[in-house]
């Protein structure tokens, strides 16, 4: 359809100009991720107002809506929720799989585009950093607008520069906690203390949005963060189950591999053969 020519002030993609009159309710992590993480319809939800990070509050799913974006522009997004809710419930299926000893393993990737996942945080950083959801160290982050180039990133509009977009934190032969029933996001600020991005915890694993280039001196960037990974392996030794990315405008690419229970399952796999 052509613009519309209106903007607004209540829709934070406003600066497309192309806004429709009325504001809608908007869930900036997908309703649907949010049904896997509960079947009750509550979430419990820690870091909100002044409480601390072990500080939970019962959340139904309703009142995770926002009133952030205009009809028009928050139905261009569905596709990206609907991206979001198959990569979380990827990572819950390759845990059930993998979790589930008695089950015949069998090798299975999980394909997706990887700006798909980049452009899914970002929709959950501005809608979340636009409706003061976020919080800083210095408490709720206020008064915040995405600037107009971050939107027309998330509309597809234009692509990442080089340097921005997604990382994967891992250090090597750290410990993981596989829970899949937790799900973190937090805002990246700058030095001057500006939001730059989101941190992205999901079964373990810590994704990153950067919509800046990092300091590479920097300790958390120097070693341990994977520019664009091409592909998260988990191998229990009898099988092995990725998450594959796919980039049009690449990083440093590169496989992540994670030991689930190798040790243990090894065991028991060369016991199993020696009997048999």
């Amino acid at each position: 359809m052509p613009p519309t020519g209106f903007s607004h002030a209540r829709c934070y993609a406003a600066s497309l100009n192309d806004c429709s009159t009325r504001i809608s309710g908007e869930h900036t992590i997908s309703d649907a991720v949010l049904r896997e993480l509960s079947n009750t319809g509550i979430v419990e939800v820690s870091g909100l107002g002044n409480k601390g990070p072990d500080e939970f509050l019962s959340v139904p799913i309703a009142g995770f809506k926002s009133k952030v974006l205009c009809e028009h522009h928050n139905s261009a997004l569905s596709p990206l929720d609907a991206i979001g809710h198959r990569f979380f419930k990827s990572f819950r299926t390759l845990n059930a799989e993998l979790r589930d000893k008695f089950k015949k393993p069998r090798n299975r990737g999980y394909l997706f585009n990887g700006h798909d996942i980049e452009r899914y945080i970002l929709k959950i950083l501005c809608g979340d950093g636009f409706a003061n959801k976020m919080q800083g160290a210095e408490g709720p982050i206020r008064d915040w607008r995405p600037n107009p180039q971050w939107i027309r990133i998330l509309y597809g509009l234009e692509p990442f520069p080089t340097g921005w977009g997604l990382y994967l934190s891992a250090a090597l032969g750290k410990d993981i906690a596989l829970d899949q029933n937790s799900l973190g996001v937090c805002p990246v600020v700058d030095g001057n203390g500006d939001l730059c991005g989101a941190r992205f915890q999901m079964f373990g694993l810590e994704f990153e949005l950067l919509m800046i280039v990092p300091n590479r001196t920097q300790e958390r960037y120097a070693e341990n963060c994977r520019y664009r990974p091409a592909e998260v392996l988990f191998d229990d030794g009898r099988a092995v189950h990725g998450i594959l990315l796919g980039w049009d405008i690449k990083g440093e690419s590169g496989s992540l591999t994670i030991a689930y229970g190798i040790t243990e399952n090894r065991k028991e796999l060369e016991s199993e053969n020696a009997r048999s």
